[in-house]
């Protein structure tokens, strides 16, 4: 039998889209089944460059390439199904989303409506970041990085046509370019290496650089399917290479269970030309039918296990979750039947486009509309009491940056409340200090002090340490740090210091809710290299006493204030907030004071023996007796698991006052 002609329909290149859709939704389902499922993905990225480029090179060869043609057919494979599921996103969050939670989505379904989501996710990454169970338009990152590809790919195809007889191989440059950036940054800016599309790009690529091989060495590929056992042997090791991958790899190892995913992806597309055991099974009937509509259930899926997760306030019971699958494909197929196979006709193909475009931008403006209306308040009608004690205080002012004359200051938190005092008391610390900065700038503005905050997000400003969660992290914290003091050093008036920081999250490296571990390192270090928890106390006092001692011998009073409880358990699901969730009263049960006071142990012994400073114990407003309180009188002494509220800073505020006249 001749092996098919490029442009042949090959129903395992379907089956390849179902792997890799249920792959993905199998990890997000029950990750703990199917491990490295997140490849799903990197084997959509291969499949579309081996489509897309083959499409475009052979009319490039016959001349009847056309921009336009080619940006009309992506925008209709592209975007009905794309402005249903945003449309449908915007209306669940009406019901189930908190003001500032819906003005997240506002901006990231904004983002999505011209393809930038990956951008737009990445600028939110920080301290304060939802965890990525809760937006519910992650994924579409993947999406934003497929068309911003499409945008640059076919005027590099024009080029590399002129010179065709060298195009696998500068594909294959670009690829290997594309693989370095990911090598390089997947641990020294994961971030980067994640939602930038540089460090995806060669998963596209490796599918581009098939389609070459595909249509200007076409005798190779047949001379390869003339050894027949050995291709029938490939075909099937690239399965099983791939079945190894989802169920054995790793999120610690995933750049390594990315590449066995795209190398044996891309085996399956070069050995399954030619109809083998292996791609007549991946190519099933039920397979096809699957990755027909793998476009849209991909993008469906998402969606209702994220709004799932926060409606159950945790992972949603297995049969929610199943349920949601079920919906997912319902609603995958519909779209489908009723969108996708209409609007890929070339009949009334310039209303069409008209349509669609028009749809992004009213759900572009929407997106823009649910930001500029505070998530739109006025919907949550009930509770609005701790609707307030929700809202974070802005984290910098220009009155502060002024004031240190430095108006790009990399540390988080500069704030500064002038009333006119001949004195000046600063805090300082972490995003602890920040949460506190609203009670202690009123309390001691009444008094006609100022206040001044100079503080970081995720980095106590200590002497000769650092933290974080990658390299640039960890160096951005030793600058930032670097900022402070100077900023502590030169301001004139300061006579006072209040240091409020999350000790026992740096020293044990974990949460009440495990959601992230801390980086806590003397500086520099190997950023392999974790120390013990005795070590990280060890360090953490030793820098916390030399910034003590820098300050006292400015002449600086020096107050350290012990850190409040925190919860095991998201506020947003334990009170009635006029937003859909689950009833979770059993989970809101706060900690115990005995629970707290082993947590906080370390750090507490740390403060209570630094020389030269004042130890002020505020437990007692959130643990009056045995057990701790995160309400008082019905009103939220906190903003979220850890950090406080207006009401807990004023508190607090009302105890240090007591020290710090």
């Amino acid at each position: 039998m001749p092996l098919p002609k490029p442009h042949f329909y090959r129903p395992d290149i379907d089956g390849i889209r179902a792997i890799a859709v249920l792959s993905v939704i199998a990890f997000h389902a029950f990750p703990k089944r199917l491990t490295g499922g997140f490849i799903g993905v990197d084997i959509f990225f291969v499949i579309s460059g081996f489509l897309i480029t083959q499409i475009i090179i052979n009319e490039i060869d016959a001349g009847k390439f056309k921009i336009r043609n080619f940006y009309s057919r992506r925008i209709r494979r592209i975007i009905p199904s794309l402005l249903v599921v945003l449309a449908t996103t915007l209306i669940l969050g009406w019901f189930l989303l908190l003001p500032q939670d819906y003005v997240q989505l506002g901006r990231v379904t904004a983002g999505a409506t011209v393809f930038i989501t990956n951008f737009v996710l990445w600028s939110q990454v920080g301290y304060f970041d939802a965890d990525a169970i809760q937006k519910p338009l992650l994924h579409l990152w993947s999406l934003s990085i497929e068309e911003q590809f499409y945008l640059l790919w076919p005027l590099i195809l024009f080029i590399l046509f002129k010179v065709r007889k060298y195009a696998f191989a500068l594909t294959g440059v670009m690829l290997v370019a594309s693989f370095y950036t990911a090598y390089h940054y997947r641990y020294l800016n994961p971030d980067l290496a994640f939602y930038s599309p540089a460090p995806r790009f060669w998963e596209l690529l490796v599918g581009a650089a098939l389609a070459f091989a595909f249509v200007y060495h076409y005798k190779v590929i047949e001379k390869i399917h003339s050894y027949r056992f050995a291709v029938e042997l490939a075909a099937a090791m690239s399965l099983f290479a791939m079945l190894v991958a989802l169920y054995f790899g790793t999120e610690k190892r995933s750049l390594l269970t990315v590449l066995i995913g795209v190398l044996s992806s891309a085996g399956l597309i070069l050995f399954g030309a030619k109809p083998t055991f292996t791609s007549k099974l991946v190519g099933n009937p039920i397979s096809v039918w699957i990755g027909l509509i793998s476009y849209p259930l991909y993008l469906w899926h998402w969606i209702f296990l994220s709004f799932g997760y926060m409606y159950f306030t945790g992972t949603p019971p297995k049969l929610a979750r199943g349920l949601s699958v079920i919906l997912s494909i319902a609603l995958s197929y519909g779209c489908y039947r009723l969108l996708e196979v209409h609007m890929r006709s070339k009949a009334h193909e310039f209303k069409k486009i008209i349509a669609l475009l028009v749809g992004l931008v009213v759900i572009a403006l929407l997106g823009i509309g649910i930001q500029v209306s505070n998530g739109v308040e006025n919907r949550v009608g009930t509770s609005k009491a701790n609707m307030i004690q929700l809202v974070r205080a802005p984290g910098s002012d220009a009155g502060c940056g002024e004031l240190i004359g430095n108006p790009k200051h990399l540390f988080h938190y500069c704030r500064y409340n002038y009333v006119g005092g001949a004195r000046t008391i600063a805090i300082t610390g972490d995003s602890h200090a920040q949460a506190a900065w609203v009670g202690l700038s009123n309390y001691y503005g009444k008094l006609g002090i100022n206040t001044v905050l100079f503080s970081n997000s995720l980095c106590p400003p200590f002497i000769g340490v650092a933290t974080g969660m990658s390299i640039p992290k960890l160096n951005e914290c030793t600058e930032s740090t670097k900022q402070i003091i100077d900023a502590m050093t030169n301001t004139k008036g300061i006579d006072t210091v209040i240091f409020i920081s999350r000790g026992s999250y740096y020293i044990t490296a974990h949460e009440e809710i495990p959601i992230r571990h801390v980086k806590f390192m003397k500086w520099p270090a190997s950023q392999q290299t974790i120390p013990s928890t005795a070590t990280k106390a060890s360090l953490f006092q030793e820098a916390l006493q030399k910034t003590v001692d820098l300050y006292r011998s400015q002449g600086k009073q020096i107050y350290l204030v012990s850190e409040n409880p925190e919860l095991s358990f998201d506020l947003k699901n334990c009170l009635d907030f006029g937003v859909a969730r689950a009833k979770t009263e059993a989970k809101c049960e706060p900690r115990n004071r005995a629970h707290v006071l082993d947590r906080q142990s370390l750090h507490r012994n740390i403060l209570q023996n630094i020389s030269g400073a004042t130890f002020i114990d505020t437990l007692d407003i959130f643990c009056p007796d045995t057990s701790c309180n995160f309400l008082k009188n019905g009103t939220l002494l906190y903003l979220d698991d850890d950090h406080l509220s207006r009401l807990g800073s004023k508190l607090q505020a009302e105890v240090i006052g007591k020290y710090v006249k």
